[in-house]
C-alpha cells in the first residue's frame, strides 16, 4: 500500500486495489477528492486477467500496475503521471531499485546509471544500456528515455490507450510474454514506451515464484507462440527454430490479428529497425548451426561474464536450442544463456576450447575439420 501513500493527495480521486497474494493493481484519477476500496483477486486467478475481464470498468484516466512487493520512495507518482498528461499515448515505467530481501537495504540507481529493456529470440526480456542513438536525443540524463520493451511489473498507461491497444491477450494463461505484448504493440500502433528517471520503485525480487502453474502446459511458451504469431511476422521463425518448432496448442489468435489489422499497426521489421536497431538478427548471420566433435561434444555457453574463459563443453543433444550458435563476421554468438546477455565470443578461443576438450576426451579422436559451421 505504500505505494498509493508516498505521492501528493491531490493527484488522486479514487483508487481501486485489485490485491492478490502477489499483485495489486491500481486504477487512479487524479483530482483533490479522493478515497480508496480494495477487491480481493481469487489466487487462481492471475491480476493481470483482471484487466482483461473489464474490472474497474467505471474508472477512467490511467491504470498503474504494480507487484506488492515494491516500495517506492515519496514522489514516485507524478513524474510519471506529467508523460501521460503530455501525451495520452504515451506508456512510462519508474526506475526499478533492487531491495535486498535479506537485509531489505534500498540499493539506489542514480539517473546515469538507467538501464532500458530488450529482449532475445527467445522471446525473454532482458536489460541494457542505453544505446548511443538515444543518448544523443537528450541534454542530461535525468530525461526520460525510449525503452524497446518494459520488464512488465511496474508501468503507467491511459487507460483509453490500453484498451485501444486491446488490453491483454485474454488467450494467455498466468504469466509471460505479455510485457513483451504490450510493448510491441505500443510501439508499432501508434504510442511510445518510456523509462522515467525521476520516478523510483524499490522491488524486492522473490526467489521463486508464487504462481500455480498448471501441470503438463508450458505456459511461457503457449504464450510466447500467441505473441510470434500476432506479432512477430517472419520473424516469428528465429523464435520457432528455439523451440524445435513445435508451437503446440496456442488457441486462436484471429481476433489478436483483426486488432492489429483493425488498428493499422506497423511492421515488425519497422520496430527493429527504427526502436531496437541493437539486436543481433539470425538471419543475418553468415552461417549458423551446431558445433560438434566426432561422437558427442558440443559447447553450451560461456563463464558469466568472462568473455575470454572457455566456453563449456558438454554432451549433444541434437536439439538445438542452447547448442546452436552463429556467426556473423569474424566472431561466433552462442544461442542460449550468453545470447540473452549478448555476449561473443572469437573463434580462436572457441577452438581452444574444443581442442582443451577433444585432448581429454577418453580416446575419441577430434580432428580441426569438425570445428564447422553450416551456412544457412
Amino acid at each position: 500500500m505504500s505505494f498509493l501513500w508516498r505521492r501528493r493527495s491531490s493527484v488522486l480521486k479514487i483508487a481501486l486495489l485489485l490485491t492478490a497474494v502477489w499483485f495489486t493493481i491500481a486504477f487512479l484519477i487524479y483530482s483533490e477528492d479522493r478515497h480508496s476500496r480494495t477487491n480481493q483477486i481469487p489466487n487462481n486467478i492471475p491480476a493481470p486477467q483482471h484487466l482483461v475481464d473489464g474490472h474497474g470498468e467505471e474508472f477512467e484516466e490511467f491504470i498503474q500496475e504494480s507487484h506488492n512487493n515494491i516500495h517506492p520512495p515519496v514522489r514516485w507518482l507524478e513524474p510519471l503521471l506529467d508523460r501521460i498528461a503530455r501525451n495520452s499515448t504515451t506508456v512510462v515505467c519508474p526506475v526499478i531499485d533492487v531491495i535486498d530481501d535479506t537485509t531489505m537495504e534500498f540499493h539506489w540507481r542514480d539517473s546515469g546509471g538507467v538501464n532500458v529493456g530488450g529482449f532475445d529470440w527467445n522471446l525473454q526480456f532482458n536489460w541494457h544500456a542505453v544505446p548511443e542513438h538515444e543518448k544523443k536525443r537528450h541534454k542530461n540524463s535525468a530525461e526520460p528515455v525510449w525503452s524497446p520493451t518494459m520488464a512488465g511489473g511496474l508501468f503507467s498507461i491511459d487507460r483509453k490507450f490500453f484498451e485501444r491497444l486491446g488490453t491483454y491477450d485474454s488467450g494467455f494463461d498466468i504469466w509471460g510474454g505479455e510485457n513483451l505484448e504490450l510493448s510491441f504493440k505500443t510501439w508499432m500502433c501508434g504510442g511510445t514506451l518510456e523509462i522515467v528517471p525521476c520516478s523510483h520503485v524499490g522491488h524486492i525480487f522473490r526467489k521463486r515464484s508464487p504462481y500455480k502453474w498448471r501441470s503438463g502446459v508450458n505456459v511461457l511458451k503457449r504464450n510466447s507462440v500467441r505473441l510470434a504469431e500476432v506479432w512477430l511476422d517472419d520473424y516469428a521463425q528465429y523464435y520457432y527454430q528455439r523451440i524445435g518448432n513445435d508451437k503446440g496448442d496456442f488457441g486462436d489468435v484471429s481476433s489478436r490479428k483483426k486488432l492489429r489489422q483493425d488498428l493499422n499497426c506497423k511492421s515488425f521489421k519497422w520496430y527493429l529497425d527504427n526502436i531496437y536497431p541493437e539486436i543481433f538478427i539470425p538471419g543475418e548471420a553468415v552461417a549458423s548451426g551446431e558445433v560438434n566433435c566426432s561422437y558427442f561434444i558440443a559447447f553450451m555457453s560461456l563463464l558469466k561474464k568472462d568473455l575470454k574463459k572457455a566456453v563449456g563443453l558438454y554432451p549433444c543433444h541434437n536439439q538445438g536450442g542452447n547448442q546452436v550458435m552463429t556467426g556473423k563476421k569474424e566472431e561466433v554468438l552462442i544461442d542460449s544463456e550468453v545470447r540473452k546477455l549478448d555476449y561473443f565470443v572469437d573463434i580462436e578461443h572457441l577452438e581452444q576450447s574444443l581442442s582443451r576438450f577433444c585432448s581429454k576426451s577418453r580416446g575419441h579422436a577430434c580432428a580441426n575439420q569438425f570445428v564447422a559451421l553450416s551456412s544457412t
